[in-house]
């Protein structure tokens, strides 16, 4: 992960000693919406997908590649999740516990990196609102294996 890559070896060494790396099977649910959030993940190998259960099934919202977090905002927060994220294939994940977060995010590297997703985010739900009536129509499974293939191919 590039922005690892640019601590010094001895912030690295720190990191390393209060995080877990865990793997998750494909299909593994590992945030649930609602769920207490105590931590925040980085993938590592793989690929997951965020979304949420709705009346007629899972609304992707995010798809998330190796170096992508997620669960930042609920555990800096100390909210329950606010979506579901599921790993799409056998991921692996580097889980960084709350309070680390918040003493990485103190760093001029991820304080832009954090910045940079959540204005991401916000962009994107601000579109996916306005879309939603037009989208919702949409086969969500033929969609995921859309995605998958392109994956698959890349």
């Amino acid at each position: 992960m590039p922005a690892l890559n640019r601590q010094r070896l001895k912030d690295r060494q720190s990191l390393e000693a209060q995080t877990r790396v865990a793997d998750a099977p494909v299909g593994t649910v590992i945030l649930r919406k609602g769920e207490e959030s105590d931590a925040a993940y980085f993938i590592i190998k793989s690929h997951a997908v965020a979304g949420l259960d709705e009346t007629g099934g899972f609304r992707l919202l995010e798809v998330m590649q190796p170096g992508d977090f997620f669960g930042e905002i609920d555990a800096l927060n100390q909210v329950p999740r606010t979506a579901n994220v599921i790993a799409d294939g056998a991921t692996t994940l580097l889980q960084i516990p709350a309070d680390r977060l918040k003493e990485l995010i103190q760093g001029a590297v991820f304080h832009q990196l954090f910045t940079d997703k959540m204005t991401m985010r916000l962009n994107r739900t601000a579109i996916s609102t306005a879309d939603r009536p037009r989208l919702a129509s949409l086969d969500q499974q033929a969609l995921r294996k859309l995605r998958t293939n392109a994956t698959e191919d890349a």
